[in-house]
């Protein structure tokens, strides 16, 4: 089922009500995240080059965590699409680095440029 932007416009208004870390707040972060992962695979096999070997899901998900870590519901909820792109941007090349044992520019989890 795919959840269309006045559906969690609507949602928002009742997680007001339910606040963060409440069941409501858990299953949305849930969904966000899964339909997230999808789409981001599914858009980076088809743009990959030919010959490359990577898991998108796995990187994906790498991203797609970084992009929502301390962030609630109501955060993402919040989001404008711009916003999303930056952060998934940034996120996935961290995450690329590190899938394929680079390091990623900016040091992202503790990986340094070589000097």
């Amino acid at each position: 089922m795919r959840i269309t932007h006045a559906a969690i416009l609507s949602s928002a208004v009742l997680l007001a009500a339910c606040g963060e870390g409440s069941a409501f707040d858990n299953s949305f972060r849930e969904s966000y995240r899964e339909r997230a992962i999808e789409s981001c695979a599914g858009g980076a096999q088809g743009a990959a080059p030919p010959g490359v070997n990577i898991d998108f899901r796995q990187v994906c998900a790498c991203a797609v965590d970084r992009h929502m870590q301390g962030k609630s519901a109501s955060d993402l909820m919040g989001e404008d699409d711009s916003a999303v792109t930056n952060g998934a941007q940034t996120a996935m090349q961290q995450c690329v680095a590190e899938a394929m044992g680079t390091p990623a520019a900016g040091g992202a989890g503790g990986a340094k440029p070589p000097a």
